[in-house]
This record gives structure tokens, C-alpha cells and sequence, in this order.
């Protein structure tokens, strides 16, 4: 686990665990439920994300927040898909079988 004052620079995963980079935006999402900044995009838009996130977050699983994430470039949320670039949060699960 790495503490919010370090930033993990990679993901580090086990045999029973595995480790998520999430957005900030997304991030909120797993926390609260809190969805709403997808209401900014047009209806038809933002049902289609929605769906695309939620089915993202079926498959990650339970996960548990346990810091900051910073890889000094670019990077791929694994609920929404966007490439960012600097900072966001380190989610962990259980790896699934398959």
C-alpha cells in the first residue's frame, strides 16, 4: 500500500490482488456513486457513457481505495478509458479467475 503522500508510480499486482488507476472523476463514482459529472455531456451521450462505466465497474469488481497515483505521463483510466496525464487514485481488488 502506498500512503497519499507518496504516489505510487505503477501498479503492482499479486496472484490474489490486482491495482486500478482511476480518474479523479471516476474516482467520485466508485466512492459515492456519484455519477453526475457525466450530465454535462448531451443525453443521448451520457446515457451511452453511463452504461460504458458501469459495465467497467462490474468488471473491476469490489475495489478498495488506497492512495494516490502519479507515472510522471500519460495513462488509462480503467472505468471511463480517458487518457490522462498526472495524478489520480489507486483502487484495489480481487483478482478474478478467467
Amino acid at each position: 500500500m502506498t500512503p497519499d503522500s507518496e504516489p505510487a508510480t505503477q501498479l503492482e499486482h499479486t496472484a490474489t490482488r490486482v491495482q486500478w488507476a482511476v480518474c479523479d472523476l471516476c474516482t467520485v463514482g466508485l466512492a459515492n456513486d456519484d455519477w453526475t459529472h457525466l450530465d454535462a455531456l448531451p443525453l443521448d451521450e451520457a446515457e451511452e457513457e453511463h452504461a460504458r462505466v458501469l459495465s467497467s465497474v462490474e468488471l473491476l469488481g469490489w475495489v478498495v481505495h488506497i492512495g494516490a497515483y502519479d507515472p510522471g505521463g500519460y495513462w488509462g483510466c480503467a472505468v471511463c478509458d480517458d487518457t490522462c496525464i498526472g495524478s489520480g487514485r489507486v483502487w484495489v481488488g480481487d483478482r478474478r479467475a478467467g
